[in-house]
């Protein structure tokens, strides 16, 4: 039980940290729902004893009417609070932390996501962390009404017989202990149909997102992805018939001692009435007490056992937010240098412990200003060094040096400011052309040039000035049925202009325009290396006509560089690249002709 008040305090916690207001609201509506729980038992009973005992209405008039206001006043304070202003301080707390659990989720390492057990977890947090602090708040709430319902109904109902308050006290007992189970049943199902609800969510996008639905549309790929649904729907359908017959054990004992012990109470009060103890009057209002006083222990009951369910949800939150990342530390040295110097030694790395070495004794010297090439076939591990330049991972031997900082030592952003990236899989934000190409928020009117120097050097420059609203021309159609949907080289060339457009020292594209054909991509990557004078330049790609003009090329294999130098040095050697390269201008050649 410490365990599970510790979790719901913390979350209560930052709840009163970020919507402080809520806290007085919450309580006013409270104070509100006591005032008219009370008043709706206490006039009935005067209601009824004026119909049937012939009281003078002139002794009831004033209790009645002040009665009705407070009904009247507690009414208007409930419905604002639950229409308005709950679900107002709901939205400012859920922003609140959705913004926290971004910033942290920024932090976790890539790694990470390689692990299905992390990644099960992670989501979980994601998905409850930004509203679980209102839920349980919400549920606190309810505990304080519940308690407040019940000391006040609990009097009216002692003054009335004290027996009928122990019936009904049993009833909700009974409740209590199979909801408890129940939770517990339910929280476990929870987890055990993570990952098909991962897929359901995975399929999900493959079919409404556009970079998918050229091949829904043109290959059977829809019929495996819809087996796969079907399949992950059977077995999330399996799980839960096992979970329903533990569960319709507990829902069968709660119903029929609900149902026996409420008829005992009604059995019981008309049977004092029938001995003169009580009044109709007396009936009208402690059946209508008991009621209340029924349905808010179960509150109190139900607010506690969520308390021990919020608690095992919480528990992913925690373990969320107290991760600990191996490498998105954001701590270190920092580097100011502009002109930068890459040396990798002897480095070797592979993602899994136990699978073979994806990069074996690398080494290479990147110096400030240099133009170079990393080349290979798909999988001989260009890709992979790079993620080891971008600190995505840590080599397994070996040491990356930059500026004389040793990676181990270096702050993650302030290495990867040193870097300007374009990947393979590259994303086009449902965004302007402007905030597209800059991957921020246009500031000034130098910010502009910047972007249109970009799109020229890109060649994308012309299109975009055609265009209506130019460079606030907002890209895909998700959020705006008049958006922008470039084509594939377009969208290569709107990357292209991202590293045009950056100030870092460092340029690397990796293969981002392996779909323009080699003419093309050799005129990208020759402007690159032409406009990028002052800044050191790595090119990765498979195409070796493509990077000719580079200083340096590296020819890897197997995670191994097995030849290195300008591309007349490496025809000289009339080595492996020079293989490669005669195979690969012959297949130009046959296409040519």
């Amino acid at each position: 039980m410490r365990k599970v008040f510790r979790n719901n305090l913390l979350m209560i916690k930052y709840v009163l940290q970020h919507t402080p207001s809520m806290l007085f609201y919450a309580l006013l509506s409270i104070g509100a729902t006591v005032s008219l729980g009370v008043s709706e038992v206490l006039i009935i009973k005067i209601i009824v004893e004026l119909i049937f005992q012939n009281v003078e209405f002139e002794v009831v008039l004033k209790p009645i009417l002040i009665y009705s206001i407070i009904i009247i006043v507690s009414y208007i304070i409930i419905s604002i609070y639950d229409s308005y202003l709950r679900h107002r301080c709901r939205y400012i707390y859920t922003k609140k932390m959705q913004r926290i659990m971004f910033e942290k989720a920024k932090c976790v390492d890539v790694s990470c996501y390689d692990d299905p057990t992390f990644f099960n977890k992670f989501t979980r947090a994601m998905r409850e962390g930004d509203i679980k602090g209102v839920n349980v708040f919400d549920d606190v709430m309810y505990l304080i009404q519940s308690i407040a319902m019940v000391v006040a109904l609990g009097s009216i109902i002692i003054l009335g017989d004290v027996v009928i308050i122990f019936i009904a006290l049993l009833q909700c007992f009974i409740s209590f202990i199979c909801a408890g189970h129940q939770n517990k049943i339910n929280y476990q199902h929870s987890k055990t149909v993570e990952p098909e609800k991962r897929r359901y969510d995975y399929i999900s996008r493959v079919f409404y997102l556009e970079s998918y639905v050229n091949e829904v549309k043109t290959t059977p790929i829809k019929n495996v992805l819809t087996h796969q649904y079907k399949h992950a729907a059977k077995k999330e359908q399996q799980k839960y018939k096992k979970t329903f017959k533990k569960l319709r054990i507990y829902q069968l004992i709660d119903t029929i001692s609900y149902s026996i012990l409420n008829i005992s109470n009604y059995i019981y009060i008309f049977y004092r009435i029938i001995k003169g103890a009580l009044t109709i009057g007396d009936f009208t209002s402690l059946t209508s007490a008991i009621n209340k006083f029924t349905h808010n222990v179960d509150l109190l009951l139900y607010a506690i056992n969520k308390f021990k369910e919020n608690s095992l949800y919480i528990d992913d939150y925690i373990w969320f937010m107290d991760y600990k990342p191996s490498m998105e530390l954001r701590i270190g040295e920092e580097i100011t240098n502009k002109q930068s110097t890459l040396s990798v030694e002897h480095v070797s790395f592979r993602y899994n412990e136990g699978e073979s070495l994806v990069l074996n004794d690398i080494s290479l010297m990147v110096k400030p200003g240099e133009k170079i090439a990393i080349v290979g076939h798909n999988g001989a591990g260009k890709t992979s060094l790079i993620k080891l330049l971008l600190k995505f991972y840590l080599p397994e031997s070996g040491k990356i040096i930059i500026n004389d900082h040793n990676y181990l030592d270096i702050n993650e952003i302030s290495l990867r400011k040193q870097f300007a990236s374009i990947f393979q899989n590259f994303q086009i934000y449902s965004i302007t052309v402007a905030e597209n190409v800059l991957l921020r928020h246009v500031t000034n009117e130098d910010d502009i040039n910047l972007v249109w120097y970009a799109l020229e050097k890109a060649g994308l420059k012309d299109k975009i000035e055609k265009l209506p609203n130019q460079l606030n021309t907002r890209l895909t159609k998700e959020f705006d049925a008049s958006g922008l949907v470039l084509s594939g080289g377009e969208r290569q060339k709107l990357a292209l202009a991202r590293v045009f457009a950056s100030n870092a020292p460092i340029l690397i594209l990796d293969e981002p325009s392996s779909a323009l054909d080699p003419i093309a991509e050799y005129e990208i990557n020759k402007t690159l290396i032409e406009t990028a004078k002052d800044k050191t330049v790595i090119l990765i790609s498979h195409r070796l006509s493509t990077v000719v003009d580079a200083n340096k090329i590296y020819l890897i294999e197997q995670g191994k560089v097995i030849e290195s130098g300008s591309h007349h040095e490496l025809l000289k050697l009339k080595g492996k690249y020079f293989e490669m390269f005669e195979t690969q201008a012959s297949l130009y050649r046959e296409e040519a002709c």
